[in-house]
């Protein structure tokens, strides 16, 4: 079970120190300026703080070993904390951006300061690259190491792994350093043309932002605890590792699902060739089980389900 946390957990604990670090440097700004933008982006580093620690909570329940209510352990609670976060981002953050914005445009409210908005907002974007390239470095490891994917595309690698923290951590600094940006390129343009209200709808746009990654993130975690399945890909690598295996007529069936992070079960229906004798049937189902496990790190239990060639049983008749 500790599969689960070697990739997780470093980028979860940097992406925490970092978040806690750019949400001091935006609240002390966002105190002295007033700017609704500047509110907005605390509330992104607040709640990527908070969601870093629902994950940490989600990677440690996850390492509780199988029980009989938990036969295949509890590794599904790295998807249900994502969900909890996600949920937190859409419920609390993305709807009081929204509102903070609405207001600003509504009363007009200067934005005094702006140079330390500027300052801070400067240095938050420089944080929050910094954590991005950890979180980058992360996914493409991830690949490498249980996909043998090589790239250094992150966004390749995203498409690839089903580990829901990287995933999540990925999106949380990757769209935190947008959210800067934007907010920089608004303050920058109030600086120029003295239009406040800029302010308010910069924070309105970084609230719908967070609010549609939210959303999306919650999908892909409700996938995976309603029993989502590999990607074809996957699915297709291991019918063809079964096949290649000596006395293995052909796959009639493969089915997997998600039991964690980096954790599949798999069920695989074989047809032997018809002159394989009974007593190395065990010895193919071992050879199976071992290859499927080596070339798709990630599958943890594998049952395999061996049946009479069809053909045969078939012109007996």
């Amino acid at each position: 079970m500790q599969r689960e946390t070697v990739y997780g957990r470093t980028p979860v604990l940097i992406a925490l120190a970092a978040n806690l670090g750019i949400f001091g440097v935006k609240l002390v700004s966002a105190i002295w300026t007033g700017s609704a933008v500047l509110f907005s982006e605390t509330l992104h580093s607040l709640a990527d703080s908070t969601n870093s620690v629902f994950l940490l909570v989600g990677l440690r329940l996850a390492l509780k070993p199988p029980d009989r209510k938990h036969p295949f352990g509890y590794g599904k609670e790295t998807f249900f904390w994502s969900f909890v976060a996600a949920m937190f981002m859409l419920g609390v953050i993305s709807v009081s951006s929204i509102w903070r914005g609405e207001r600003q445009i509504m009363e007009n409210a200067p934005v005094a300061n702006i140079d330390i908005a500027l300052t801070g907002l400067g240095i938050s974007v420089i944080l929050e690259a910094i954590a991005v390239s950890f979180a980058m470095r992360g996914l493409t490891r991830c690949a490498e190491s249980q996909l043998h994917v090589c790239t250094n595309n992150p966004f390749k690698a995203f498409t690839r792994i089903q580990d829901p923290t990287l995933k999540l951590i990925f999106v949380e600094d990757f769209t935190a350093l947008f959210g800067a940006i934007i907010a920089l390129g608004a303050i920058f343009i109030v600086h120029e043309t003295g239009t406040h209200a800029i302010d308010g709808y910069a924070s309105i746009l970084i609230g719908v932002i967070l609010g549609v990654l939210a959303i999306y993130l919650a999908k892909q975690n409700r996938e995976k605890l309603i029993g989502a399945a590999a990607d074809e890909g996957t699915e297709e690598l291991i019918v063809g590792t079964a096949r290649s295996v000596q006395g293995i007529k052909d796959v009639l069936s493969v089915k997997t699902m998600f039991m964690g992070s980096n954790r599949i079960i798999v069920h695989i229906m074989v047809e032997l060739d018809p002159d394989i004798r009974l007593e190395k049937l065990d010895d193919i189902m071992h050879t199976i089980e071992q290859a499927v496990k080596m070339r798709v790190p990630a599958v943890q239990e594998c049952f395999i389900e061996p049946v009479a060639d069809m053909d045969a049983s078939w012109d007996e008749y």
